[in-house]
Formats: C-alpha cells, sequence, structure tokens
C-alpha cells in the first residue's frame, strides 16, 4: 500500500503479508473456528440450523455461557471429520464435545461451560481424513 500526497509525492509505504491456507494437499485443513454465543436455549436451538449468524470474536466467556462451537475442515473440497476436546491447563482432558448435525460443510459441537470452574482451558480441534491429522490447539478462559 502506498500513500500518496499531492502531485503524487510518495508520503508512505506499507506492506503486509497474509498466510493463505492450501486446500490442494492431502493433509486437512482447518480452515475457521467459530464461536457463536446465543442467548437463550431456544436461541441455541435457532443457531444450529442458522448458517449465517455471526460469530464473536473474543475467546474470554461467562462460566454460565454455553456455547456452539462450528469448526470448517476440509480435505481437498470435502469436509474433514472433526473432534473437540477441553483441556486444563496441564492439557489433561475433561470433555469431548457433543457432535452436533453438520451445516454448510462445518462442524458444529455443544461446549457448555457452566460444570467448570474460572480459569484457562484449551479447545484441541482435530481434523482427520484419510489416516492424515491436522489440530489446533485454542486458549480460552472463564473470567466469571
Amino acid at each position: 500500500m502506498q500513500v500518496q500526497g499531492g502531485k503524487d509525492a510518495l508520503l508512505a509505504t506499507d506492506i503486509q503479508y497474509l498466510d493463505v491456507l492450501r486446500f490442494d494437499t492431502r493433509q486437512p485443513v482447518i480452515a475457521a473456528i467459530e464461536f457463536l454465543r446465543p442467548s437463550s436455549p431456544a436461541a441455541f436451538d435457532a443457531m444450529l440450523s442458522d448458517p449465517f449468524v455471526m460469530p464473536i470474536e473474543g475467546r474470554d466467556f461467562n462460566k454460565y455461557d454455553r456455547l456452539l462451537l462450528r469448526v470448517r475442515a476440509f480435505s481437498g473440497q470435502q469436509p474433514a471429520n472433526v473432534t473437540v476436546r477441553l483441556l486444563d491447563r496441564s492439557r489433561a482432558e475433561l470433555l469431548r464435545l457433543p457432535v452436533l448435525a453438520s451445516i454448510g460443510g462445518a462442524s458444529q459441537f455443544d461446549l457448555p461451560l457452566t460444570p467448570h470452574a474460572r480459569g484457562e482451558y484449551y479447545l484441541d480441534v482435530r481434523a482427520t481424513s484419510g489416516g492424515l491429522e491436522t489440530d489446533r490447539l485454542l486458549a480460552i478462559r472463564l473470567i466469571r
């Protein structure tokens, strides 16, 4: 990007780099992990079938939240098999998230936070296909 002033004088230059996922490999690709925060059980049920719900940005949650997690993972043009585990700070498994019906190529998972104390946790997201595996570890925090 270049910023130019009067008479096309160059005032500043900025370069930004992007990592672009490769979908042409045999290795599964985790393209997106989205957190949806419904306001009620009825809103949770409505979000299950709405592919256009906007995910939230943050990773700090209320202990009483029940989140809907969407994972977009692919092997080529086909969705990959996805599993998600909730881990404690020492990376010990606390919960294997229940799988819900997929929507628009995204796997969906129920993440109830009520049984867990305040603190830091990890989500271990794994995508598998044809004996190959890709995983991502995300930190989340329960703040109240």
